[in-house]
């Protein structure tokens, strides 16, 4: 039935942007969503629009991104998933910071943390706090920025699936080296190779 090979599609298209076969991933999305689109499976579309679009990010391919991410976005608030509206919310942020929209990315951010708080996922959370305290650094409000760093990190500890501690050690070490304090930069760069 369509919406059983929406997932198997969906989930090969996913194993493939992981071993970063962008092309062939697209290929397996596109087939995922004419399937999920055919069955009506909005859960399916949700996650499949927000899928190419964190794909498209990581290719750099930012209009596309924001795009999918927003597609997913709007199911996502029509279906009241509010996990799925907390994660394309930081997502669009990341965004908004890459281009240097930096109110947009906290109002986003701000809007997404108590919904993730909710949901107890202790990953998107991390990764949420990593991407405030990325923010901050950019704005040079450094003291916000250890404060949302050291939550992520105290975060991840918890997490078994996903490591992003070397990220977040890397984004220490920024904050210190915009204060030049070049001992602490290097030491949390140390650990992020570790």
């Amino acid at each position: 039935d369509d919406m059983m090979l929406s997932r198997v599609k969906y989930t090969k298209a996913a194993a493939l942007a992981f071993l970063r076969n962008f092309e062939d991933a697209l290929k397996f999305y596109s087939e995922s969503l004419e399937l999920a689109i055919n069955a009506n499976d909005k859960s399916r579309l949700i996650n499949i629009y927000h899928s190419m679009g964190a794909m498209y990010m990581n290719m750099g391919v930012i209009d596309s991104a924001n795009k999918y991410f927003g597609k997913s976005y709007k199911l996502a608030r029509e279906q009241t998933d509010t996990t799925m509206i907390a994660i394309n919310q930081v997502d669009m942020a990341n965004i908004c910071t890459y281009v240097g929209h930096y109110d947009s990315a906290l109002s986003l951010l701000y809007s997404a943390e108590p919904l993730l708080q909710k949901t107890n996922n202790t990953l998107r959370l991390a990764l949420l706090y990593s991407s405030l305290g990325v923010l901050n650094q950019k704005i040079r409000d450094s003291k916000q920025s250890f404060r949302y760093l050291f939550k992520a990190l105290e975060l991840d500890s918890l997490v078994d699936r996903i490591n992003i501690t070397p990220g977040i050690y890397n984004s220490i070490g920024e904050t210190h080296f915009t204060l030049k304090q070049f001992d602490s930069a290097l030491y949390y760069y140390k650990l992020a190779k570790e």
